[in-house]
């Protein structure tokens, strides 16, 4: 049987109390949301013609965070739909500017469809102020926020007349 060097069984054991003291270093604490609070409500329009909803979304508790988003997310059925999710994001500035987003993805059998309204912003959004940003629909089992539409919106600031949505704070 062939005997290690002390080191190599030593290393070990120095490495894992090194390595868990940087771990919170390295996941840092959860992002601090400026903008969405649960219960708040908002209107979002796309384009502008369509609106999303009859009546305010209202923000659910916030169920997932990170350093770098915060998502509140529902999801309901409803009659005729097997069933409705809504998203609220907030991604602070890092790879890209700050951004919020409201997604909403529905099911109806196997087909699938949502849309997203992405609105680049900066800090804390008062009562009754309209914010413009772009939007997509599409199949919801697809990452609508990954498509080129948004991709390019957030790094770059430029709507397209026909890509464009609203989101409003009324509450």
């Amino acid at each position: 049987m062939k005997r290690l060097p002390i080191p190599t069984l030593i290393l070990p054991v120095l490495l894992v109390p090194a390595l868990s003291a940087c771990a919170p270093g390295l996941s840092g604490p959860a992002v601090t949301d400026p903008i969405f609070v649960p219960g708040q409500e908002w209107k979002v329009s796309l384009s502008d013609t369509i609106s999303a909803g009859k009546v305010p979304e209202v923000v659910p508790p916030r169920d997932f965070w990170t350093k770098s988003t915060a998502l509140y997310t529902k999801t309901e059925s409803v009659p005729n739909l097997l069933s409705m999710t809504y998203t609220f994001q907030y991604s602070p500035a890092g790879k890209t500017p700050e951004f919020i987003s409201f997604q909403w993805r529905g099911s109806v059998g196997r087909a699938d469809y949502g849309y997203v309204c992405v609105v680049r912003t900066e800090g804390k959004v008062a009562v009754g102020q309209v914010l413009t940003g772009v939007t997509v629909t599409g199949q919801s089992n697809s990452n609508l926020l990954d498509r080129f539409e948004i991709r390019e919106y957030l790094q770059t600031g430029a709507l397209r007349k026909e890509d464009t949505c609203t989101m409003q704070r009324v509450k």
